[in-house]
Order: structure tokens, then C-alpha cells, then sequence
């Protein structure tokens, strides 16, 4: 049985709470003030928190601290609750453990809707991951760890005999000299700098292959026996993956000579990032739409208005949440993939291609596919993002050998798929009492879109006369899947809200409304279980 704690300073909210969750089947624990909150939540060990933005003797954002420092506590998810939506979602961005937030006055089965997704989404992460973190060297020689990727225990060693000639190449040998600082994004002289930068580049990847092979050479003159010399180390010195990666350095030189001025700049909270994808995919654009956050930078490039790579250069953020094994991979392969993201954006999973251990480019698409998906969500659920659009005639290689080719709609879709923000969806779809109905516009969007299981069955419920509610009873869906569902088509334009529908009152719960009349302060036991739930407080 999940066991919630509940911190409120409110005893009505504390007994709504306590009845609606005991109702379904959870056990509460309940605490009038921050510190015999912390208290409880150290000794019980709840699975959820629901903690009130103001209480009398401690500051919410204290709270949040302490459960992070404790290590008995950091991985509680914790959802807040307040009146004050603008005050909780910047506690929301700041605060790791907060997973949520629900503002006042608000219904029972939203409630629930909320708290079963949060626990669903907690049991999802304590199952045990196939990965383990392991660190990597990175470019300064300090250990960095990349999430979910476990590396073998054991040195590399390009020149044991036992290994695989794949394995035994040079090139896998990790090139700290090739990192230099990323040139100014959107400050004049940025194309002249990038350029000179991107031949210095492309002497040093030359003069490191051949120097690294030329300390080599006694080691495979003993190996070389009888073998012609021409024969035996063309190979060495004329990779494919090394022929790339000259190509690669060279298309980035050509980029960053044809570099001008943005033709969009601005910031998420100023326009929407999803907007303004939408007018470059209206627009047929090509180019690079770029994102800077704080410790990120992310590139979304853009062929006749779709969507045929997405990049970054924090490949520590970039993997996270990758279903790949990242165990399985060489250790100088994984210091190369991350140096050459940390040098010019090249996703993890191109350089695991050029390099031979991700041999399918399907297999390749797909993860840079998805990856690029939660980059962009980051961008777009990240305050003050700061973006901008600069059009290139000339596209990396690399767009070309492993294109998504997404349509921009689809894609922004599937960065939606990502948002699991309550207030963010409920700002948009309102309350589940919500009538909505396809937009004229729907049948030619459909056809460019795939829509997954539940934005299908949520679309084929949706006929201008049934609520959010309604549609979830009738599906068979959670009601929380069918907001988000619901969330998602709103934003690209496939449904839209009904016409010709009376608009709900704000408030439309009565048996909270006849419970907050009945609520007296009366003696009550918050220890004891409400007497009859369902007789009180109908929860289906």
C-alpha cells in the first residue's frame, strides 16, 4: 500500500486530503507544520509528498532542501499544493524533488489523477536500470559521469592481441587537444572566428592521427612480420571513420563561414518555441534554429522546413534517459563521443556510428530521434531559454547520412509526449468537464501525423459533446493520460474547444463543496480513518 504524507497547516485541507486518499486505498500520514513533516518523512519514508507552498513555521523551498540533503529522503517525489501557481512553478524549476503542483481550490479525482501518476512514475524509476553510471575522462582529464552508461571495469587497450582489429584502431584513442571553447553563438564576428577555429581543428585532428600512429610505429613493426608496409598501415591511416571525421571538421568549417546574423531571436517566454517551429516548418526554412540554456546548448536543424537533426553539447544531459546499454561500449569510444559533443554538437550516436559499434543507421535515427526530443523539451519547459534561427545553405554531413526527416508537427508532438506538468496541461485543456471538437483543419494534419494509443483513442471520443471526463470513462483511460493526450493535440492544432457548450462553473465538485460546508472545527482524529468515504465523498 503507497503511503503518502500530506503537510498542511489547513486541518480542512488536511481531512479532504486524508478522506480522498484513504479512500483510494492509500495510507496517510498527516503534519500540521514543515518540521514534524520533515520528521515524519524521514522516519516513514513516504513513496509521496504533498506539501502546502506556505505553512507558519518553515518556507516550502527550506522543506524541499532539507528532503534533498538528507539521503534517506532526496528521492521523494513532493507535490506541492497553493493557491499561488506563479510562486510554486518557480519552486517547481528549482527544486529537483518537485514533480508537481495542483493549485486551490481543487477536485477529488484530479487529486487522485495527479498522485496515482506521480507514484506510477516513482515505481517506474525504482526498478532496477540495466545501466549503471559510470565516469568517462573528459577533455580536461576529470571524471565526468555520463547518466545511465556503464562502461567496463577493465583498461582498453587498442593493441592487445586478443582484441578485435575493429577494436584495435588508433582513432579510438581519446584527443583532448580537439576540444576548444565553443565560439559566440550570436556575437558579431562569430563566422569569421568559427571558420579560423574550424581549420585550427582540422590541423590539429590531422596532426594528432598521424602523430598518435607515428608513437606507435615500433609496437606495429613487431606486429607488421612479413607484411608489405604500404599494405599493412593504409588501413591505419586511411580509415572511413577517419576520412569522416575530415569531412565532418571540414562541412563544419564551411558552416561557420556562411554564418549571418539570426533571422529570429528572442525567448521562450516571449514567443513559444513550439510557435515559432511551427512557422519555420510553415516557411519551408533550412538552417539552424539554436537554444541556450544554462548548461546546454541545443541545435535543431532544419531542411525545407523539417526537422533532420537535433544536436547538444552536454552529452551528459543529452544521454539521459537513453534506453541504449551504454556497458557495452569501449571506454575510448565513450571518451570520443563525448569529446567530439563537447567540441561541436555531434550527437553521441553519430560518433558511435563512424566509429563501428552502432553498425544500424535505423537503430541510430531512432535514438537521435528521441534524444532530441527531450533536448528540445528541456528548451521549451526551461524559464527564459534564450533562442535564435540563423538560415545555412550548407548542412553537416551528418544530416544527410542520418536524417530524421520529421515533419515539424510530428515532431513537436513527440516533444510534447514529454510534458508531464499538471498545471501545464490543466492551463491548457481547463477543467475535465472540458467539451472539445476536432479542428476543420484535423483530417489534413492527420495525415502527416502517427498518433500513439491513447492520442488515438482520445481523439475517436472527442465529438463535441463529451468532456474530458466522459472521454476517459468511455475509453477506458486514466484521466490523467487523457488530459495530456488531450494537452498534446490542443497544442498542434488537431482539436480545438467546443463551440456552442455551456462553459462549466470554476467549481464543480459538490460533494467537496457540501464536505468544505460540513467542516466544521469540530473535534476530529486525524489518526482515524474516515467512518464511510464512499457515503461522503463519491470518488468514481
Amino acid at each position: 500500500m503507497p503511503k503518502i504524507l500530506a503537510i498542511d497547516d489547513s486541518l480542512t485541507i488536511r481531512k479532504l486530503v486524508d478522506m480522498i486518499l484513504r479512500g483510494a486505498g492509500h495510507e496517510v500520514l498527516l503534519a500540521e507544520k514543515g518540521a514534524a513533516g520533515l520528521e515524519l518523512a524521514k522516519t516513514q519514508k513516504p513513496d509521496l509528498i504533498l506539501l502546502d507552498y506556505v505553512l507558519p513555521d518553515m518556507q516550502s523551498p527550506d522543506i524541499c532542501r532539507q528532503l534533498l540533503e538528507d539521503a534517506g529522503t532526496a528521492e521523494i517525489p513532493v507535490l506541492l499544493i497553493s493557491t499561488n501557481g506563479g510562486a510554486i512553478r518557480q519552486l517547481y524549476a528549482d527544486s529537483r524533488n518537485v514533480r508537481d503542483y495542483l493549485t486551490k481550490p481543487f477536485q477529488a479525482k484530479v487529486l487522485q489523477t495527479v498522485v496515482e501518476h506521480l507514484l506510477k512514475v516513482k515505481k517506474d524509476a525504482d526498478a532496477p536500470e540495466i545501466a549503471e553510471v559510470a565516469a568517462v575522462r573528459t577533455t580536461t582529464g576529470s571524471a565526468s559521469p555520463l547518466p545511465s552508461a556503464a562502461l567496463p571495469v577493465a583498461p582498453f587497450s587498442p593493441l592487445a592481441p586478443s582484441e578485435p582489429r575493429v577494436e584495435s584502431t588508433p582513432h579510438l584513442t581519446p584527443t583532448p587537444h580537439l576540444t576548444p571553447a565553443l565560439p559566440p553563438r550570436f556575437s558579431p564576428g562569430a563566422a569569421s572566428a568559427a571558420a579560423s577555429d574550424g581549420h585550427a581543428q582540422l590541423r590539429a585532428l590531422l596532426n594528432a592521427r598521424f602523430r598518435n600512429i607515428a608513437k606507435m610505429i615500433p609496437e606495429l613493426e613487431r606486429r607488421r612480420g612479413a607484411l608489405p608496409a604500404e599494405t599493412y598501415y593504409l588501413p591505419f591511416l586511411l580509415r572511413n571513420e577517419f576520412v569522416s571525421e575530415i569531412a565532418a571538421e571540414v562541412s563544419r568549417t564551411q558552416m561557420a563561414a556562411d554564418h549571418s546574423a539570426p533571422l529570429i531571436a528572442g525567448t521562450h517566454d516571449w514567443m513559444g518555441i513550439d510557435t515559432t517551429l511551427f512557422h519555420l516548418g510553415r516557411t519551408s526554412a533550412t538552417g539552424v534554429f539554436t537554444f541556450k540554456l544554462a548548461a546546454e546548448t541545443v541545435d535543431v536543424t532544419l531542411s525545407q522546413g523539417r526537422v533532420v537533426m537535433v544536436g547538444s553539447n552536454n552529452p551528459r544531459v543529452y544521454c539521459a534517459g537513453a534506453t541504449y546499454n551504454f556497458r557495452a561500449v569501449p571506454t575510448p569510444a565513450v571518451a570520443n563521443a563525448v569529446a567530439a559533443q563537447q567540441r561541436d554538437g555531434t550527437p553521441f550516436f553519430v560518433t558511435l556510428s563512424r566509429l563501428g559499434v552502432l553498425r544500424d543507421p535505423a537503430t541510430v535515427v531512432g535514438y537521435l530521434r528521441s534524444q532530441g526530443a527531450r533536448a528540445v523539451h528541456r528548451a521549451m519547459t526551461t524559464p527564459g531559454t534564450r533562442y535564435a534561427f540563423v538560415p545555412r545553405e550548407t548542412l553537416p554531413e551528418m544530416t544527410r547520412q542520418f536524417s530524421l526527416n520529421v515533419e515539424v508537427r510530428q515532431f513537436v508532438l513527440e516533444v510534447l509526449r514529454h510534458v508531464h506538468d499538471w498545471l501545464e496541461i490543466e492551463s491548457t485543456t481547463g477543467s475535465v468537464e472540458t467539451v472539445f471538437m476536432p479542428d476543420p483543419a484535423a483530417e489534413a494534419m492527420l495525415a502527416q501525423l502517427t498518433l500513439s494509443a491513447d492520442e488515438t483513442a482520445v481523439l475517436a471520443g472527442v465529438d463535441g459533446r463529451r468532456s474530458l471526463q466522459d472521454i476517459a470513462t468511455a475509453e477506458g483511460l486514466d484521466l490523467f493520460g487523457t488530459c495530456a493526450a488531450v494537452y498534446r493535440l490542443l497544442k498542434i492544432g488537431v482539436l480545438r474547444v467546443g463551440t456552442g457548450v455551456a462553459a462549466p462553473p470554476a467549481y464543480t465538485d459538490p460533494s467537496v463543496e457540501e464536505f468544505l460546508q460540513d467542516a466544521t472545527a469540530s473535534a476530529w482524529d486525524p489518526a482515524a480513518p474516515p467512518s464511510s468515504p464512499a457515503a461522503h465523498f463519491p470518488l468514481t
